[in-house]
């Protein structure tokens, strides 16, 4: 591959997962040549590590192995080399070791400040900020165990996890009573307790922070057509920002001023009636950023641009969103199998989606290997059953 535009090298660090992928296909597509450091996983399930777009990829054992293979690969490079995470795990982790790698390399950060992004990646700490700049603050309560519950609180209810790195998806329920609510709870995950508000719908902000927050890129708005507590984003529309209240975009500026962060972010909103309730926001590149890409807003071409000092204002005047913009991945199959949607309104839909997380034909091999491994996965039950 032909290389472009920088002597500087690209990373990419993050687990098998379409985010990770979203961040190779967009910086690739610019025929940048992109180093992959692959969290751990089972390599015979990872489709992206069949993308053309990369250049070198190192499966790690743990994130520690990451810090070892640059320092030793890529700690006296010319240019320092730019990193981009796709993992709350990955950006916590360099978070964590940030002084020691400022020097050496780009890196999404909080005002230069080592840690800041793990504070912030703590829904709690974000709460009384996200409501000084203007958002709306779903009524709620931390708490480390069953015995923390308060007395005042009113079913159903939502509980997830305060921090992302330490909890998971599956780790959010709508409780309808006390019982329920009990029986949520694990060992090591600090929760938060929320009053359940029945949404009109959510939306997912994705954007670009530079100058030590003082400037944003915030371009569209996607709005989540079908998702749930565990499958969430699986058919989505982007929006232009426009299409909703000013003061979003005005609300989520003043937020990453105020703690000062450069890098890709992502806010999530609930909305109900004339209300957007802040829900979290990941310092981070976003599992929906490649639907920007898609749509002409390529996000992590403006943090190479920005690293590199060629983010000018020509160029940024002449970005371009194109809405409205569908995405759907292959989970949004499931919506049928629960009758959620008809099988030919969702043939309809995925014919007519202007993008994909994974299917690509510039970039076949990684759907490819999907559908084999999928094959192969229902083959194996079907014989069980013979």
């Amino acid at each position: 591959m032909k290389k472009k535009g920088t002597d500087n090298k690209i990373i990419v660090i993050g687990g098998s997962h379409y985010n990770t992928l979203g961040l190779i296909k967009s910086l690739g597509k610019k025929r940048y040549p992109i180093i992959v450091l692959l969290e751990h996983c089972r390599l015979d399930w990872c489709s992206l590590r069949f993308s053309k777009y990369i250049s070198e990829l190192y499966h790690l054992e743990s994130l520690d192995n990451a810090l070892e293979i640059l320092r030793k690969n890529y700690w006296n490079e010319p240019n320092k080399p730019i990193i981009l995470c796709a993992s709350d795990a990955s950006i916590c982790f360099l978070d964590n070791h940030y002084d020691a790698l400022k020097d050496k390399f780009f890196i999404f950060n909080v005002n230069e400040q080592q840690g800041m992004i793990n504070h912030y990646m703590n829904k709690w700490n974000t709460f009384s900020i996200a409501e000084k700049s203007g958002f709306s603050i779903i009524k709620s309560y931390h708490i480390a165990n069953k015995e923390d519950i308060p007395k005042c609180i009113s079913f159903p209810c939502l509980i997830k996890g305060n921090s992302s790195v330490t909890s998971l998806k599956t780790d959010m329920f709508r409780c309808e009573n006390e019982e329920e609510l009990k029986n949520c709870f694990h060992e090591g995950v600090d929760y938060l307790l929320q009053e359940y508000i029945d949404k009109d719908y959510e939306i997912d902000v994705v954007g670009f922070a530079y100058n030590h927050g003082q400037d944003t890129i915030i371009t569209g708005a996607v709005r989540k057509i079908r998702d749930d507590l565990q499958r969430q984003s699986v058919y989505i529309r982007l929006d232009d920002i426009n299409d909703y209240p000013q003061q979003i975009k005005k609300s989520i500026s003043i937020f990453l001023k105020e703690i000062k962060y450069d890098g890709i972010f992502s806010i999530e909103l609930l909305c109900k009636g004339d209300k957007f309730y802040f829900l979290e926001i990941n310092l981070r590149n976003d599992g929906n950023g490649y639907l920007y890409t898609a749509a002409g807003v390529n996000y992590p071409l403006c943090w190479v641009k920005y690293c590199t000092g060629t983010l000018t204002e020509d160029y940024i005047e002449s970005i371009r969103i194109k809405t409205p913009y569908l995405l759907m991945q292959l989970l949004d199959i499931y919506n049928v199998f629960e009758g959620k949607v008809s099988f030919l309104k969702w043939c309809w839909q995925a014919i007519t989606a202007n993008a994909y997380y994974v299917l690509d034909w510039h970039d076949p091999k990684p759907f490819i290997h999907i559908v084999v491994v999928s094959v192969k996965q229902v083959s194996k039950k079907i014989l069980r059953l013979l």
